[in-house]
């Protein structure tokens, strides 16, 4: 059995590798200025850069009184430093810093390494998606990117750090990844801003506001003008934490804030929060490629059912294909029904049984009645290696024909490892001749690694196990079925990783119930059908030679449900040797529980059921005839 090759993810070894690079770049980035220009300049000549120090609160002597003063930039960009005062100010503060001292280098390269560490670790248990090394690589470089702008934009300007937008990176992380890495990216640039003045706390604490109240207002919607309204509400919430710190460090209002624009910080948190809103709105797509997510754009081009992969399906496994479209109406439902990406787990419903266009009549949906099954004529171990091969060779071709990683993902975790149970009790029963273990029935993938993937693990099952109703079909039936398939899986582990909640579940089952009974909804009985009913019904009685006037008419009872595979003999509920089992969607359940209808899917072909006939009912005995009063009898 081929195994399929996974995406590469980053390990703790592979963290630490990037948490070195990433501490490596940024610690020249941060300095650069203290390297270019190492001294301060004379009395009449121009700062090449801005000059900064950390918010200070200063008592300025000016001759006539002694005022309260607040200063960050010391000698804005193309200004001469003419005030001894400053110059004096400016001098201290550089000490150990132009050029940097061991010290400095040190103290901020442990700072950003540590800070590397955390995040990457933070990342590797997040999930399947933080766990990916493109993930790992493209937040960290966008980090890197984000605090040279921002370094560029301190250097050359006179503006004040808390014009540096945060948001601009929770925003689109918060819609395109999560909102828990969207948190823990803010923290990280926070701080890492913080360190460019060099470090102000008051800084950070106002851009880490800034970023959250973005990342709380951002949700999973993909309309991109809220994108604005959160970078504005996250700006307005720095600002009011920028006055309440003001207040308590000093006890007065920040008054002269509201007349310098560029040195205010004030307008620099609204007019930040607001500029992130406006630069995620314009860069979404190319940030969210970076990410490794599938754009919109791209996701309504694979929808296009003239698309050659979704046209092989239709014509060479057209049963496959009707399943797929049943599958995708049902996975979008519960996609919406918890905010996940819905047109994601559409697409990848289309493409995820791609692999079956290979050798169709290995699966049942693609037989017609009375079709010779390929089953029936080999080995189980061989006819598991032939269903395993629609999850490998679909993620070839996939691969082949340039498919977004996020959709193949869907063809090998659909089934994520389960056992492909029929085969593995067939194998028993019939002795296992190969002495073959339980794993070499299981599939090839991985369990559902995010909330799409587990989606669309879960509708597989449904809709597959759903086909063996016939109508009329009441409402605990299907709820029976959803709950006992969710449940099912949940047991056995294959939703650990996908990030789904119990509440998410819930809201899935729900939907999903409410899908199947509104597709199972009732017809109007035409009149040449009821005709046709009688019809029959009375060749029946007429085969039976019984009169019409001692037969009641009624319509035929409701059909059982159908069974696919051999039955052994009724198994308890908590059997340990046969413990029951819902982790494959391609495998009939061959047991009955306490008496239940087993389930089906289409993955396998259908072997009838021997029916015991039913005994014959007595033939009816003649009346006896009239007496006749000329005959004699004998006495």
């Amino acid at each position: 059995m081929a195994l399929i090759r996974p995406r590469a993810t980053a390990g703790p070894l592979g963290g630490l590798v990037l948490s070195l690079v990433f501490a490596a770049v940024l610690l020249p980035v941060a300095t650069l200025d203290f390297w270019l220009y190492d001294k301060i300049p004379g009395p009449h000549e121009p700062a090449p850069v801005t000059y900064r120090t950390p918010d200070l609160a200063l008592f300025h002597n000016t001759g006539v009184h002694v005022g309260y003063e607040r200063r960050t930039v010391i000698v804005p960009r193309g200004t001469t430093l003419d005030n001894a005062e400053e110059r004096t100010l400016l001098t201290e503060y550089s000490r150990d810093r132009r050029p940097p001292g061991p010290g400095l280098l040190i103290g901020l390269g442990l700072a950003f390494l540590l800070a590397g560490v955390l995040y990457t670790s933070y990342l590797r248990n997040f999930g399947y998606r933080g766990n990916l090394l493109r993930t790992q690589i493209a937040l960290c470089a966008t980090l890197v990117a984000f605090v040279g702008i921002a370094k560029t934009l301190l250097m050359l300007t006179p503006l004040s750090a808390y014009f540096v937008p945060v948001a601009v990176l929770a925003i689109p992380i918060a819609i395109h990844l999560d909102r828990q890495v969207a948190f823990s990216t803010t923290v990280i640039a926070a701080l890492l801003v913080g360190t460019l003045v060099p470090f102000d706390l008051t800084l950070s604490t106002v851009l880490l506001v800034q970023g959250f109240a973005a990342v709380l207002t951002s949700r999973r919607a993909r309309r991109r003008r809220e994108m604005i309204l959160a970078g504005l509400v996250g700006g307005f919430a720095a600002a009011g934490t920028f006055v309440a710190i003001e207040f308590l460090a000093s006890g007065r209002l920040p008054y002269e804030d509201w007349h310098a624009l560029t040195e205010s910080g004030l307008w620099g948190c609204v007019v930040g929060g607001l500029s992130g809103g406006l630069v995620s709105y314009l860069f979404s797509d190319l940030i969210e490629l970076a990410l490794g997510n599938v754009p919109k754009a791209k996701l309504y081009e694979l929808a296009d059912l003239e698309n050659p992969l979704l046209k092989q399906i239709a014509k060479n496994a057209p049963g496959t294909w009707a399943h797929s479209l049943a599958m995708a109406n049902l996975a979008e439902i519960a996609a919406n029904a918890i905010g996940a990406n819905a047109l994601l787990t559409r697409v990848g419903a289309y493409y995820h049984d791609l692999g079956k266009s290979v050798q169709p009549r290995y699966y049942i949906e693609n037989l017609h009645a009375g079709d010779h099954s390929p089953h029936e004529d080999i080995e189980p171990d061989v006819s598991a290696d032939a269903i395993f091969a629609h999850c490998t060779e679909g993620v070839k071709m996939g691969r082949k024909a340039g498919l977004p990683e996020p959709i193949i993902d869907f063809m090998h975790m659909h089934h994520g490892n389960g056992l492909l149970e029929y085969f593995w009790v067939k194998n028993l029963e019939a002795g296992n001749p190969k002495h073959l273990e339980e794993r070499d029935f299981r599939y090839p993938g991985v369990p559902p690694q995010t909330r799409e993937t587990a989606i669309l693990a879960i509708c597989d099952a449904v809709e597959a196990a759903s086909r063996t109703f016939k109508p009329p079909v009441d409402q605990p039936q299907i709820e029976k079925l959803v709950q006992r398939i969710i449940f099912g899986k949940l047991r056995l582990g294959q939703f650990d990783q996908s990030g789904l909640t119990l509440a998410d579940l819930r809201r899935i089952s729900a939907a999903l119930i409410d899908a199947l009974m509104n597709s199972f909804h009732a017809r109007i009985e035409y009149q040449w059908q009821r005709d046709e009913r009688q019809a029959a019904r009375e060749e029946e009685i007429a085969a039976l030679a019984l009169p019409a006037s001692v037969v009641r008419v009624e319509p035929p009872p409701p059909p059982a449900v159908t069974t696919t595979g051999p039955l052994p003999a009724m198994l308890p509920r908590n059997d340990p040797t046969h413990p029951f089992r819902l982790d494959s969607a391609d495998a009939p359940r061959p047991y009955r529980i306490n008496g239940d209808a087993p389930m089906s899917s289409p993955g396998l072909v259908r072997v009838p059921v021997p029916v015991p006939a039913p005994e014959p009912e007595p033939e009816p005995h003649p009346a006896p005839a009239a007496a006749d009063p000329n005959k004699k009898t004998a006495p």
